[in-house]
């Protein structure tokens, strides 16, 4: 069927159009096969169905891609297995989703898109981004990951004019532990926060601090408090900045300076935009300075020990 789809986009329409995706037992050809006594995978449908449904998405046209991105119990079939598959598979998987879907000249909705990377298929990418022996498929896993992520047009990354603080629920909820830096998931976690606080920083206008506004905000405001959250994330403290700076993995110790250093490049956005509003009279900066002086302390709790 595959082969049939990849000949044409008429005869990959038409395909799309008559064949059951409904089928009750079509999701079963996405699943790996065991043998009752060695317990290990004999042959299967798997790599067949990834075909299948990487064909029409080979075709490339943007009519065909929002039609068949409807199917999403096929595509979570395949995304939701990723972690088992083989490099090839993988690569060949994320690839085509990388060029064929993630792209501005597929026009596929930000909606769309992102009901293809739900809560199981990011684990699935962390998992295989963390992959003890690397390689092209932890490597693209990882780009993949950090583009849904980090790319508004991809659906999972709030728009920073209406959600300003998107990060700050995330890193309440973040579901991994960078205390524990033997994990094989250790690097690609610390590499995901280090690119959304990256992506977060770079985009923040701070409108909330204006100088023509009568209420300057207090240390204990919302607008504060949330950019706070997002310094001094709960995942990265001050424990596992001193446990990672100490630890003899040279990885670990990049991870950990990588992540520092993109939380203070946002204090260092955050700290110069109150400057720039303390400049417009000495009223504001004197007004602003006890706001500065508790960031600062506040920061100072997630540095590491001299």
């Amino acid at each position: 069927m595959a082969s049939i789809v990849r000949r044409s986009s008429n005869l990959a329409f038409e395909v799309a159009k008559s064949f059951n995706f409904k089928f009750p037992v079509f999701p079963k050809f996405a699943e790996y096969k065991l043998k009752q006594v060695e317990k290990k995978r004999k042959h299967s449908t798997r790599k067949s169905f990834i075909g299948f449904a990487m064909s029409f998405l080979e075709v490339g046209k943007p009519g065909l891609l929002r039609r068949i991105l409807q199917q999403k119990e096929m595509y979570s079939s395949v995304l939701r297995g990723l972690g088992s598959d083989d490099d090839e598979t993988v690569v060949y998987g994320l690839s085509t989703l990388k060029d064929r879907v993630l792209i501005p000249e597929s026009l596929v909705p930000p909606g769309l898109r992102s009901v293809l990377f739900g809560g199981v298929t990011l684990e699935q990418l962390v998992s295989i981004s963390g992959r003890e022996d690397g390689g092209p498929a932890s490597e693209l896993a990882h780009r993949v990951l950090v583009m849904v992520c980090t790319n508004l047009c991809n659906g999972l990354m709030p728009d920073l004019k209406r959600h300003p603080y998107p990060l700050r629920a995330y890193m309440d909820e973040f579901p991994y532990n960078l205390e524990d830096h033997t994990s094989s998931t250790w690097f690609a976690a610390v590499s995901l926060v280090a690119d959304l606080v990256s992506s977060v920083g770079i985009g923040l206008p701070f409108n909330f601090i204006n100088s023509e506004s009568q209420d300057l905000p207090s240390f204990d405001s919302s607008d504060v408090q949330s950019i706070m959250k997002c310094i001094c994330c709960r995942p990265f403290s001050r424990l596992v900045v001193n446990k990672g700076l100490l630890h003899p993995n040279v990885f670990v110790k990049h991870g950990t300076l990588r992540l520092l250093l993109e939380e203070l490049k946002f204090l260092d956005s955050f700290v110069s935009a109150i400057n720039h509003t303390s400049c417009s009279s000495n009223q504001v900066m004197h007004r602003l300075a006890p706001l500065k002086q508790e960031i600062e302390n506040g920061v100072l709790m997630l540095l590491p020990n001299p």
